[in-house]
């Protein structure tokens, strides 16, 4: 199997309450700090991971009483396991805060 050789899997989604920086138009009222999610698969296996940490940012930011996500980003990448094996893994952060708007 080459590079280029795997099909590429393209979702969309979208979520009102997810920003990668705090909007214009709204302030925030309060700040529960950074939430992190993440997962890792052996040899790179990945489907829709990056929807269910994102769920699971959300469902633990509202757990918390937030209603929405500031500074979020994906870091990705990959490390040799010793054995052989590559691991790649996803981690997805975020701010839990309240917003209103302004």
């Amino acid at each position: 199997m080459g590079l280029f050789d795997h099909k590429t899997n393209i979702t969309i989604s979208a979520h009102s309450n997810v920003f990668t920086s705090t909007p214009s138009q709204m302030k925030i009222v309060k700040n529960f700090g950074l939430i992190k999610a993440t997962t890792a698969e052996i040899s790179g296996k990945y489907y829709n991971e990056d929807d269910e940490l994102l769920s699971a940012l959300l469902s633990e930011a509202s757990k918390m009483g937030a209603n929405a996500i500031v500074n979020f980003q994906y870091i990705s990448g990959s490390y040799n396991t010793g054995n052989g094996y590559f691991a790649t893994y996803i981690i997805a952060t975020g701010d839990a805060v309240v917003l209103e708007d302004i």
